[in-house]
């Protein structure tokens, strides 16, 4: 089976007496599952113990399940969306240029999920971003500024996401307040 798709495979496992417990390197798995097992790095073999023990407890199976994660191609993002506003268009994984546009002094961040856990993002010009946490914000100045979003999978392969986010400049012509005085 590939797992290039995954870091956390599941496992559907059934035994001959379904009153049998098991884990998987000491974690309890059900009867027929599915269970999500443990985080696969990439590009090795990695062994799981697999333990069944009888439903009386007397009697113990150990069995080597080995897996193998190839390195993902997958430098895709399944989420972006700005914390204040909407895109005009909605997010597509394959679309890889979005526009935003705020009133002048908006804070705008964003928020972005990778497609595959392995992926790596960065947020050109400041630091990688964390999967799901918005980034620094910035406030939106007059015209149009460009943030940039490379996604790289394990592979190496980069995609870019770019938002234009243009600031407008206010309508609002209210006033907070209007104190008259005596004058002079």
């Amino acid at each position: 089976m590939d797992f290039s798709t995954t870091t956390r495979p599941a496992l559907m496992v059934t035994t001959t007496d379904p009153a049998a417990t098991m884990s998987l390197d000491g974690l309890p798995l059900t009867q027929g599952g599915p269970d999500v097992t443990p985080y696969l790095p990439p590009n090795q073999f990695v062994d799981r113990v697999l333990r069944v023990t009888s439903a009386d407890g007397l009697q113990s199976l150990d069995y080597t399940v080995r897996f193998w994660r190839p390195r993902s191609s997958n430098a895709e993002l399944s989420d972006l969306a700005p914390t204040v506003g909407e895109f005009t268009t909605t997010f597509q994984s394959d679309d890889f240029l979005y526009y935003l546009e705020v009133d002048v002094g908006t804070p705008v961040a964003f928020t972005l999920h990778r497609a595959h856990e392995g992926s790596a993002v960065e947020m050109l010009g400041f630091a990688p971003v964390a999967d799901g946490v918005p980034t620094v914000a910035i406030p939106a100045a007059l015209g149009d500024a460009f943030y940039n979003f490379n996604v790289v999978s394990e592979q190496g392969g980069l995609n870019t996401y770019t938002v234009r986010v243009r600031g407008l400049p206010s309508a609002n012509a209210n006033l907070t307040d209007l104190t008259a005085s005596a004058g002079a």
